[in-house]
């Protein structure tokens, strides 16, 4: 869990990925499955336009991306 003593929006977004992340170990299978040619599951940060691409096993969690939802979906595929 991150924790940031400062005030504002940007601790706002931090608070909001850390909660986003917290659920998907919490539920990693929940999460829809966004496919373009690669297996991963989408979760939809609530307050602020972004979205965690991961993929899970039995063993662990990897996220691939925290991305901006109102970019060309698959921006960051190949960065």
């Amino acid at each position: 869990m991150v924790r940031v003593e400062a005030g504002g929006l940007g601790v706002e977004f931090v608070a909001a990925i850390d909660a986003a992340l917290e659920w998907i170990l919490d539920n990693p299978e929940a999460s829809s499955v966004w496919s373009q040619g690669r297996p991963f599951r989408r979760h939809v940060v609530g307050r602020f336009p972004f979205v965690i691409f991961y993929c899970s096993s039995e063993q662990s969690i990897e996220v691939y991306a925290v991305a901006h939802a109102k970019r060309k979906p698959g921006y960051w595929i190949d960065h």
